[in-house]
Parts: structure tokens; sequence; C-alpha cells
């Protein structure tokens, strides 16, 4: 097991009613929604077969012409915004 300063977050965003029903899940596990989170995580890795394992590695060089767009909260923007003019 690692210790909390070499650990890395994992974050995702989800639906009011998912967050219930997985805070729920783990209430009933006795967990609490981190340490079922991380369960499921370690789970998935490990269950990852050898010839699956390219699913594991980082992405190859990406192209520069290559776009991304996100959509930002307004909040978020704002941030952003304020970060850039520092």
């Amino acid at each position: 097991m690692q210790s909390m300063g070499t650990s890395h977050l994992i974050a995702a965003r989800a639906s009011p009613e998912t967050k219930a029903k997985f805070r729920a899940l783990a209430e009933q596990q006795q967990m609490t929604e981190s340490a079922l989170l991380k369960q499921l995580i370690d789970l998935t890795v490990h269950r990852v077969n050898q010839p699956d394992a390219g699913v594991l590695r980082p992405p190859g060089r990406r192209l520069r012409a290559a776009r991304l767009y996100v959509r930002l909260h307004p909040e978020d923007q704002w941030l952003l915004r304020e970060r850039a003019v520092a």
C-alpha cells in the first residue's frame, strides 16, 4: 500500500442521483465513498489481461494540430482568465 505522499488523486463528476446511489452502495458495504472507489479502480486495473495492457499505457505523442474543446462553468472561466492575467 502506498503512503499518502506518493498517491495521486483521481476525480470524476457525477449527477446528484449517481452520487446518492454510490453513497448508498458505500454505506451498504460499510465503507467510505473514497474507499469503495479505490477498491473498484484497483479491481478494474488488476482485471486487465496482458493483451489489454495497452489500455493502461499513456497515449503516444499527440498531433499539435489536434484540437480539444472544453466547456467551462462561468466560475472556472473567471478563474482561468484571472490566472492568465497573473
